[in-house]
């Protein structure tokens, strides 16, 4: 539910067998704003136009191996032409704020803001200062060779990060990184991605070294679930979920696509694209409900020095593709009041009621009042 200058409250779930009243109270939206700085403090203010900030929630403390779970990213914004910033609808909790601009970046802590309830907070005022160099070496594990044109990249402060690509040499230097624990990857063609965590400081030589293994290799074939015929031209990914490691790529118009770089040992997950023209096909689940479905999964473990024969089933993606089965749900409206924390009506808040199929929104009246009809839920 969302309303002018509220924060969004959700109620995750909620089963419901018959109409039911709910009554909604919104809070006012907690408001951060500042301005970002070229200049140290002490030595003239220079706005910086352009800046990227981002919000972190602080509630685990100071650390930046936290920093960039999408969980806990709340927001990010970029400076007008005066360096100004602002943002709303943050939660009852602390927020780190942080800022960079090319080779400038808030380098040895962001800044820590505790949000008063439902006021204009700030100015929370930042200050970029050079940042650190920090130093990439790619280099194939078994001949211990320089891997060129390898992309390598950094992330801090939630939605921050730099990136590049290395020399002849296998070398490549990520300028304006901040103090403290960076995430750090590196990925070649046919190589493995791999993933590091370094620690930058003022005083050390802030360099780390990558040893990319030759990943293994796969011959994928694209083909209708229920003709068993080729299908060619379809797009799909690949996703290893512990190793850190995926990729997108299209079956040629044969049906067959070539994967390299695959991480050994891992259990490899194939699916059709959101945007493409196929799905995995439904199969029927084992001592499920009459009519209960699920996707058909398809795995696969790379062998060192060995190419792996997969086969991915699709079917045609529905013109209204939709997880809807109209014998496993039930309709039912819902009404109710929204209020503010004062327990005064608010109108034109934005209401809404989600399953995993369907979607009903509406917005409340003038007495703050809603109601909502066909609501679909899940029997």
């Amino acid at each position: 539910m969302d309303g002018p200058g509220a924060a969004p409250l959700l109620i995750e779930k909620a089963r419901v067998y018959t109409t039911q009243t709910l009554e909604l109270t919104v809070d006012k939206a907690y408001d951060l704003y500042g301005t970002v700085y070229w200049n140290p403090k002490g030595t003239g203010n220079v706005p910086a136009p352009g800046a990227q900030i981002s919000f972190v929630g602080a509630s685990n403390g100071y650390k930046l191996e936290f920093s960039n779970d999408s969980r806990k990213i709340m927001d990010t914004t970029t400076a007008d032409a005066q360096g100004h910033y602002e943002v709303r609808s943050f939660p009852d909790s602390p927020v780190r704020i942080w800022a960079r601009l090319g080779e400038f970046v808030t380098v040895d802590s962001p800044v820590m803001v505790m949000p008063r309830h439902g006021n204009r907070n700030g100015p929370f005022d930042l200050y970029l200062q050079p940042g650190l160099t920090l130093v990439v070496l790619v280099s194939d594990k078994a001949t211990l060779q320089p891997i060129p044109n390898a992309s390598v990249g950094t992330e801090f402060g939630g939605g921050l990060s730099l990136s590049g690509t290395t020399n002849a040499e296998g070398f490549c230097n990520l300028v304006g990184v901040p103090t403290g624990l960076l995430l750090s990857f590196a990925q070649a063609e046919g190589y493995s991605r791999e993933t590091l965590s370094v620690e930058a400081t003022r005083e050390g030589d802030n360099m780390v070294a990558f040893y990319l293994d030759k990943g293994g290799r796969a011959r994928i074939q694209t083909i209708d679930y229920e003709t068993k015929a080729p299908v060619g031209n379809v797009s799909f990914f690949w996703v290893a979920p512990y190793r850190n490691a995926a990729n997108s790529i299209q079956s040629d118009a044969q049906g067959i696509a070539l994967v390299d770089g695959i991480p050994i040992g891992a259990r490899v997950y194939l699916c059709p694209s959101t945007e493409g023209k196929h799905v995995l096909p439904k199969i029927p689940v084992v001592g499920g409900r009459e009519g209960e479905t699920k996707e058909k999964e398809v795995f696969f473990v790379a062998e060192e020095g060995k190419t792996e024969d997969v086969t991915l089933e699709v079917t045609p993606k529905p013109l209204n593709s939709s997880k809807h089965n109209e014998s496993l749900r039930e309709r039912h409206t819902v009404e109710g009041e929204v209020v503010d924390i004062d327990g005064k009506p608010v109108q034109n808040a934005l209401v809404t009621a989600s399953s995993a199929c369907c979607m009903a929104q509406t917005a409340t009246d003038a007495s703050g009042l809603f109601r909502l009809e066909n609501v679909c839920v899940e029997i």
